[in-house]
């Protein structure tokens, strides 16, 4: 029976396959990783603006209390006015 040596051109062939295959089986992992935090980074930002959107109904509604009471206790306009734009803010 005649075994036949590989070449140094087939080793080298094969070397560069696997080579070429672990740089796609690591190119495929960074994409769906990729895709992953894309989906995580999304989701980040809908709580953000929701945390903004939270904090503007917060200062409005601090603008409405310091305005209503001074108005209250002064009778002045320009307290109402900005207890109505602190309603606007809410």
């Amino acid at each position: 029976m005649i075994r036949l040596q590989p070449t140094l051109g087939r080793k080298l062939g094969l070397a560069f396959a696997a080579v070429i295959a672990i740089f796609a089986i690591a190119m495929l992992l960074v994409l769906l990783l990729n895709a992953k935090v894309q989906t995580t980074w999304e989701q980040t930002l809908r709580w953000q603006h929701a945390d903004e959107g939270a904090a503007l109904q917060i200062r409005g509604t601090q603008q409405q209390m310091g305005a209503q009471a001074l108005y209250v206790a002064t009778g002045d306009q320009r307290y109402k006015d900005e207890w109505e734009a602190g309603v606007a803010l809410s």
